[in-house]
């Protein structure tokens, strides 16, 4: 017997949107109350949200979705999936030291990250079931796979590809934060999840550094 698969799709959906619309309501009065040093922030939605820990780079991640989508209107397939899987504007920062890696966090590497969504249920339902829509039950790169294909099926797709980019590994990155920060919480290792510089008594009270880089994909650059 064939279960439907949307409804639990669209209800995880839901039920993972709500929780960043709570995040998006709470933040501000989080980062009022726990301020210390601006050095240490992010702002995002131009100032409407600003970051306990500075997550620019993440938020960075957006950059590239535009660079795909501007290159595929300008017919540069080659350009657009070199950003994709190179990626172009998110530099990869050690969040407690502040020094870059000299190398970019890629789209495509968000989206074949799969140790990264073990614990993820969204990720799970992805596989089993948007995988298997796609005939691929089980294929756990599913989203690279998706995004792949319509690379390699343009012109006809358009900018799907920069579209499937965002609503895939970018929407799914976001999501992992979340979880990551829930379990964290859970876990009581909060107190030392912070950013670089932070204070580790208002970071523990307020948050952690998971929320923020969740913040800083979902909103963007």
């Amino acid at each position: 017997m064939n279960l439907p698969r949307q409804p639990t799709i669209v209800t995880t959906a839901i039920t993972t949107t709500t929780l960043l619309i709570i995040l998006l309501l709470h933040r501000p009065k989080i980062t009022l109350a726990a301020s210390t040093s601006s050095n240490n922030t992010t702002k995002l939605a131009k100032g409407f949200i600003t970051t306990l820990n500075p997550v620019k780079q993440q938020a960075r991640i957006a950059l590239d979705i535009h660079e795909i989508t501007r290159a595929l209107n300008q017919n540069d397939v080659s350009r657009a999936i070199d950003a994709y899987t190179n990626g172009k504007h998110s530099l990869k920062i050690d969040r407690f030291t502040g020094d870059s890696y000299g190398e970019y966090r890629s789209l495509k590497e968000l989206a074949t990250n799969v140790g990264a969504y073990t614990r993820v249920p969204q990720f799970h339902i992805g596989v089993y079931g948007m995988g298997g829509q796609y005939n691929r039950r089980s294929d756990s790169t599913y989203m690279d796979t998706i995004v792949t294909e319509l690379f390699d099926s343009y012109p006809a797709s358009g900018t799907m590809a920069a579209e499937a980019s965002l609503a895939l590994p970018l929407w799914m990155a976001t999501v992992q934060k979340v979880w990551e920060a829930v379990y964290d919480c859970r876990e009581e290792q909060i107190s030392m999840d912070v950013g670089y510089g932070g204070d580790f008594k208002s970071s523990a009270a307020y948050g952690s550094y998971a929320w923020d880089e969740a913040m800083a994909y979902w909103v963007g650059s």
